[in-house]
Parts: C-alpha cells; structure tokens; sequence
C-alpha cells in the first residue's frame, strides 16, 4: 500500500492527519506542550456580533488530540491561547464549548469558541530577544505557580514492559492463586532481557499485601493470592506494578476482584 502524498486530495490522505500546531495547557498546575491537528469550524457567524447592549466574539474553531489520562482532563470552559507566534502583543483566546469523545475512537474533537485575551491572567511567555515562544492562557489565574512537565523515568526507557496473567483477567477473594508474568520488549517490539524489580499492588489507591508465591516459578512470575478476609474489596480494581529497580521503568496491570 502506498504511502498518503499531502498533495494528492484522496481518501487515506484525511484519515491520518498532520499535527500542525503545538498546544501550551496547564492542567492541575502543570504546563504541558501537546501536538494537535487544527481543524476549521463551520460557524454560523465568525467574527463579532453585536446587537443594541452587547459584543460577542463568535469566532469558531476544532482541533484534534489523542485521548489519554493527561488530555481527558481537558473540558468545558477550558480556555487556550491559540495564535501565530510571530505574535508579540494581545493574542487570540479561545474557550472550550464542545468535548466529543465517542465518534473519534481514540481521539477527541474539540470545538473552541473565541475568548478574551485576559492581560492579568494570560501570559506569552517570551524568550531574551522578544520572540514568543509559549502562549499560556490562565497561567496566573492561580497563586502558585505552574510548575514544568517531568516526565517519569518510563517515559524515555528503551525498553517497555508487559504483565500478563494466566486464565481470566480475574482475581477471586478467597480462591486460588493467580499467576502473573512480566516480559521485556525494546522499542522495536523485540523481546528483551529480564529486569529485576519489585512487585506492587493496590486497590483505590491504597497498598495491599495479597498472599504471594514464587515457589517453582521463573524469575519473571509471581502468584499472588486474596484471603476471604479481603471480601471488602469484591468488586473493585487491583493495581497491579511492576517497578524496575536500576531504571525506575513502571509496568500496571489492572485485574478485577470478585467473589467466588
């Protein structure tokens, strides 16, 4: 199959699109640079409508991003600075008025509707010569400052890990033991090397300490166990983390707690 050609307007050109626009958003009091895909808004009026009292901004416009645990925190009433970064004075804002997370599988599509740039919370951050290099909308609308993203240590690892478990994705409060593997992968999808590390688990956020066994197993396996003293948890997600010790590299498993 050949590859999409930009210029050539067919079908599998517009199904992969090209991130055109990197995204400055700060959510929970981090600041977070995201590639999206910009898209042009059909809109009843664009520009200002004004009638006897008041002045609206109706400006519209989309954009397109991968649906993730960072990006799910992005909605209504969210606001962007989203401009030209030859810009050096007042940019455009822009508010979130429609998140659509179902008919894009895998992607959100985002309608934004124009805003006011806000002088004393929005800032374009500026490098030493004068040119804009970030647009941050509501960066000061807090007393702390946003701090920058870090990315943990998993993030830049040239290998990934992947935890299976052996039967159902299941784990029964007072039945048997369930036996769980880790394997290694390097970034081409190769199997790779063991890592030694140490196992976790928990429910709601909390540490617990199932019943464990490594007798006959390999070094990558481990069998884990829920007393009928653990009923409580019937129902709930186990967490499941693997956690290399050299590299700090973090593999989850999520498996489901029910009753026998």
């Amino acid at each position: 199959m050949a590859l999409a050609d930009y210029n050539d307007p067919q079908f599998p050109t517009f199904e992969i699109l090209r991130c055109d626009y990197v995204l400055n958003v700060i959510l929970d009091g981090v600041k977070y640079n995201i590639p999206i895909a910009l898209r042009s808004q059909n809109s009843y009026n664009s520009g200002i409508w004004r009638d006897y009292r008041t002045e609206t901004i109706e400006d519209q416009q989309k954009f397109m991003i991968p649906l993730n645990r960072i990006t799910e925190k992005i909605w209504y009433n969210k606001r962007f600075l989203i401009d030209n970064m030859v810009i050096t004075d007042e940019c455009r804002a822009w508010r979130v008025s429609k998140v659509n997370r179902i008919n894009f599988k895998g992607l959100i599509m985002t309608t934004l509707v124009q805003d006011h740039f806000n002088k004393d919370t929005d800032y374009m951050e500026k490098d030493a010569d004068g040119n804009t290099v970030a647009l941050w909308a509501d960066y000061y609308s807090e007393p702390v400052t946003p701090e920058d993203y870090k990315p943990t240590p998993d993030e830049h690892s040239t290998t990934y890990g992947v935890i299976t478990c052996a039967g159902k994705n299941d784990i029964k409060v007072g039945g048997s033991f369930k036996k769980l593997t880790i394997n290694f992968f390097d970034k081409d999808d190769q199997p790779s090397a063991f890592e030694a590390g140490t196992w976790s688990f928990s429910i709601d956020g909390e540490i617990i300490t199932p019943t464990i066994s490594t007798t006959g197993l390999d070094e990558n396996q481990i069998k884990i166990k829920l007393s009928y003293d653990e009923s409580i948890y019937i129902n709930k997600i186990l967490a499941i983390t693997y956690t290399v010790t050299e590299s700090g590299l973090r593999t989850v498993y999520e498996m489901n707690v029910v009753s026998l």
